[in-house]
């Protein structure tokens, strides 16, 4: 794992999760409303232990589907995340089968109501170039800079880890991060690794007062 020192690493098993649909949202087979009828049917079918864990999924969909027909699209992204946290809150009270359903259908619903946002993603930047500012490989800066990058991939639902490694012949720490995103129904999926330094050059202050914003990026 040395080889990708000082990286921000995604390792994606079975193929690349993207944040632009291959499809229109009002194309997609995923909906709120289809993913009530899916609680339903496993409700029906004996896949929870109790009415109250149907009882929560499904307000939690209806909510969804409310914000759908509403065209509140930021709404639905938003509280998808947290189907899939009660998903995994009430996880032993839900079998395997029913879990992997819902899981993808959520996961799926909110990646077609997903476009790329250039202005979320500028912002995201901002604030690892300018509001952190240099990152040097051992400061203070890069810690921030890892952890705020762990809080984004747990928000977007990835598996996470940060992976310690010395520097400078063992007298100081950095870290790689580690976002991991399973496949669901493939047997003996190939990995993808996606790499990307997220620490900066020593210099990067001095150069940050001469080179254009834009650049720094």
């Amino acid at each position: 794992m040395k080889m990708f020192s000082r990286l921000a690493m995604i390792v994606i098993a079975g193929g690349l999760m993207t944040t632009t649909p291959s499809y229109a949202a009002e194309d997609s087979p995923y909906t709120a409303s289809e993913l009530q009828s899916l609680i339903t049917d496993l409700e029906a079918e004996g896949h929870f232990d109790s009415s109250h864990v149907y009882r929560q999924l499904s307000v939690h969909a209806t909510t969804l589907s409310h914000y759908e027909n509403q065209g509140s699209n930021k709404k639905l992204v938003r509280h998808t995340g947290g189907f899939h946290n009660l998903l995994q809150h009430q996880k032993d009270a839900i079998s395997d089968h029913a879990f992997e359903l819902l899981f993808h259908h959520g996961e799926s619903l909110r990646a077609a109501y997903l476009p790329f946002d250039e202005d979320l993603a500028l912002d995201h930047i901002e604030h690892l170039s300018v509001e952190i500012g240099p990152r040097v490989a051992g400061s203070i800066e890069e810690v921030e800079a890892a952890e705020y990058i762990e809080d984004i991939f747990i928000d977007l639902g990835y598996e996470t880890a940060i992976e310690y490694f010395d520097i400078r012949n063992g007298t100081e720490e950095s870290q790689n991060v580690i976002a991991i995103k399973e496949a669901e129904g493939v047997e003996d999926p190939e990995i993808v690794y996606l790499t990307a330094h997220y620490d900066s050059v020593p210099n990067a202050l001095v150069q940050m007062t001469t080179v254009p914003a834009q650049q720094h990026y």
